[in-house]
């Protein structure tokens, strides 16, 4: 297998007594699939941490997990929500300002969506059945990254009880595809370095066409990105 040499971080998880990371090996398959090299980061909220892993980064993967703490986006209490992890809630926040400052291209998968739609000020929910463990057809919006990837409509896994509901009016991010109910599956930023979220796990079906294009589409982004290419 032949590497380009371009790192992408991706963010870890941690086990329920938060002694060990964990990160989905299927996700760093994908990355090495396209000849980028993976890196999984600490999560450590410093911010010269933080500055320091985005210089030595060409692109950031935001990987899956538990449900992000309802007072990130403006609500209060914990009810319906699983595996809440505040101090990855905050890296990952942190990262995520840091990397769109700098230009870095990003993508997110599932729990990444979200937090790329908190990040850009959005909202979500918190129980939405009907996603967890299932397939369903989701409709790109046109003239998105998504809908250049999809063709405009795909099927997809889901395995997802946390939701976008909403993104701001102020034109930083937009809702690129949704399911047929109506239900966010995408969310990117139209503005500046390449910046998608996905709902599902394209990971976990690297051969399908979707996954294939979506992880093609983000290497050339890190390839082509003037600000950080690496010769």
């Amino acid at each position: 297998m032949h590497f380009s040499g371009y790192i992408i971080g991706i963010t870890p998880g941690r086990d329920e007594d938060n002694k060990n990371y964990r990160m989905r090996i299927k996700v760093a398959d994908w990355i090495r699939s396209a000849g980028l090299c993976p890196l999984m980061y600490d999560m450590c909220s410093d911010e010269n941490y933080i500055k320091k892993v985005c210089s030595i980064s060409d692109g950031i993967i935001f990987s899956g997990g538990g449900d992000i703490l309802p007072y990130f986006y403006g609500e209060h209490g914990t009810d319906n929500c699983n595996g809440i992890d505040r101090q990855r809630d905050l890296f990952e926040l942190k990262l995520f300002a840091e990397a769109r400052k700098r230009g870095l291209p990003i993508l997110g998968i599932c729990r990444g969506a979200q937090l790329i739609a908190v990040g850009l000020g959005g909202r979500l929910g918190r129980n939405i059945t009907g996603h967890s463990e299932s397939t369903h057809t989701i409709i790109a919006v046109e003239n998105t990254e998504i809908y250049r990837i999809t063709g405009g409509k795909a099927e997809v896994n889901s395995y997802h009880h946390q939701f976008i509901t909403s993104l701001p009016t102020n034109g930083t991010g937009i809702i690129s595809a949704a399911d047929e109910s109506g239900t966010a599956e995408a969310v990117e930023a139209p503005n500046g370095s390449f910046c998608v979220g996905v709902q599902w796990h394209p990971e976990l079906e690297i051969h399908n066409e979707v996954s294939l294009r979506l992880i093609k589409r983000f290497s050339e982004s890190v390839k082509n990105n003037q600000v950080f290419n690496k010769s």
